[in-house]
């Protein structure tokens, strides 16, 4: 797959940043069509900066089937930044098998994963949420963490990347499959 599309209006279609970190096209998805499969080795895609992605409250979710997920390994679903004390917004990740996450400014808040252990070879919905206040990660639908951060996301005018992610100079890559990612400009609730 060269680009996939953004069907919400906005025009953040993402793009290959290489040919040789292009992921998979696979005619049947979570809901489905379509689905991208990742290698966990190179495979990413990249969405270039846009206001409509410098978020101060949010939600972030996406459908994943992991193939491998190894304790104490990021796995980066989607990550705006770069893992630098501000200049890091928003990460969606899997850490120690389970829902992790973070928002970043000046300092940074973050949650490395606690909750249900996410399975391999299983689709399931993970979702990171803001509201100025919390900062909350959730697997198939049911609060895993509640991480207190009144720090709002710098807006750092980094590309957002699906399927990887970097921490500390190194990049984490996601083995398996990234479906469906919805992104909103608000803390979702699960109401």
């Amino acid at each position: 797959v060269s680009q996939v599309n953004d069907l919400s209006g906005n025009n953040n279609n993402a793009t290959q940043a290489t040919a040789a970190s292009m992921p998979l096209w696979i005619s049947n998805g979570q809901n489905g069509l379509g689905v991208t499969r990742f290698n966990g080795t190179n495979n990413y895609v990249s969405v270039a900066d846009s206001s409509s992605l410098n978020l101060t409250d949010f939600t972030v979710s996406a459908w994943i089937n992991a193939t491998t997920l190894g304790p104490g390994n990021w796995r980066y679903v989607l990550n705006k930044g770069n893992y630098v004390v501000g200049k890091d917004d928003i990460a969606l990740t899997i850490r120690n098998m389970k829902v992790a996450g973070l928002t970043a400014n000046a300092s940074y808040t973050e949650n490395t994963g606690s909750g249900t252990a996410v399975s391999t070879s299983q689709w399931h919905l993970v979702t990171l949420t803001y509201d100025g206040s919390n900062l909350k990660g959730y697997l198939d639908g049911v609060n895993q963490w509640t991480t207190p951060d009144t720090r709002n996301p710098t807006t750092s005018g980094q590309p957002l990347t699906i399927g990887t992610g970097t921490a500390s100079g190194s990049y984490y890559f996601f083995s398996g499959y990234i479906d469906d990612i919805l992104i909103y400009n608000t803390a979702l609730s699960t109401n």
